[in-house]
């Protein structure tokens, strides 16, 4: 029986993609026979890595050479990641096979233009006009596609999320949650800045800071704004600890300079939790200001600080968010809703 093979981060890996394969695997897309999933990439030394990679590789040409092969999804993003998943694009496409380019990374269009040369934009062009599908999380993203590949046949497809508790009551009073990579581009250090002028109002204000990256300047920041008691480094969580921070926390924040869909916003959505963010990516696509929750202009710490301040002073503002936010994420990004949409790509 052929299968579409499905390939991205393991499950385990950190990142948006990982979690989201993580979604349809709890969904039930790989226990279902019509689809398999060959990790691509593990957490690790390099070595380990280059091995699952060639492990996978070899186990995907066997396949494709084996006839069991209908078609392959490739969850892609930038750099290596791409790289990689352009050996088995371009293999797919030697045997006959169609594939799906599933764009992740709202990063993406900046590494077309100044992260890889001529022969690198030139391969990216031929993998999206060659794609049978191309899977965009924004319309932003879709425009970009289509500017690049006039002809590509773009799709707006959303991230799925698995409903979580919905959580009305018990929440901390004054409490902020970010989770993503500890660098400038999520936006971490305007939000240390928006913190430090929010405590002067709301004195009991913590700060809840869920991932890995920058931490040694992130720490430095906190010190010179004197945030210490007021800013709790958490590392990278996921499982209980994760569930716990979405059911406690006041406010989700995710103040970046370019996304893709955020799965963080979809897990602070699902859980009920009102979400201040930027206007980048698939946010606008998301929510809408005021009403699922607060976007603002990326870098613009006072409309951040502002956004925050509004969300945290009026309770019935802030539960009438996280409720219109939990109702539109049944809607249109539960997983079961976005897995049978998928599997009706499959078969287009």
């Amino acid at each position: 029986m052929r299968k579409v093979v499905v390939i991205g981060p393991h499950f385990s890996a950190q990142g948006g993609m990982a979690t989201v394969l993580g979604v349809y695997r709890e969904a039930g897309l790989f226990t279902s026979g019509e689809a398999v999933f060959l990790p691509t990439h593990i957490e690790g030394g390099k070595a380990g890595k280059l091995r699952q990679a060639c492990s996978t590789f070899t186990t995907f040409v066997w396949m494709l050479v084996t006839r069991r092969v209908s078609m392959l999804h490739a969850h892609v993003a930038t750099r290596a990641s791409l790289w990689r998943k352009a050996t088995f694009m371009l293999v797919a496409t030697s045997f006959g096979v169609p594939y799906i380019f599933h764009l992740h990374s709202g990063l993406f269009a900046g590494f077309y233009q100044q992260g890889c040369g001529a022969l690198g934009r030139r391969l990216i062009r031929f993998l999206l006009s060659r794609a049978a599908q191309v899977f965009v999380l924004s319309s932003e993203a879709e425009r970009w596609v289509l500017e690049v590949v006039p002809q590509a046949k773009t799709v707006i497809f959303p991230n799925p999320i698995q409903l979580l508790p919905y959580i009305r009551a018990d929440r901390d009073a004054c409490h902020v949650l970010f989770m993503g990579k500890l660098d400038a581009n999520k936006g971490i250090y305007d939000l240390l800045r928006a913190i430090a002028e929010l405590i002067k109002r709301f004195p009991d204000l913590r700060l809840s800071v869920a991932g890995e990256g920058e931490r040694e300047q992130v720490v430095a920041l906190i010190r010179q704004l004197k945030l210490e008691a007021h800013v709790d480094l958490l590392g990278w969580v996921v499982g209980q600890q994760k569930s716990q921070l979405l059911a406690s926390a006041t406010v989700f924040v995710l103040p970046s300079y370019k996304e893709g869909m955020p799965m963080g916003i979809l897990e602070a959505m699902s859980a009920g939790l009102p979400v201040v963010a930027s206007r980048v990516g698939a946010v606008p696509d998301m929510l809408r200001c005021g009403t699922e929750g607060e976007t603002v202009r990326a870098g613009d710490v006072v409309s951040l600080t502002q956004a925050l301040d509004r969300l945290l002073s009026d309770t019935a503002h802030r539960e009438s968010c996280a409720k219109r936010a939990r109702l539109r994420v049944e809607r249109d990004f539960a997983a079961d809703v976005v897995l049978q949409r998928l599997k009706l790509g499959y078969y287009l």
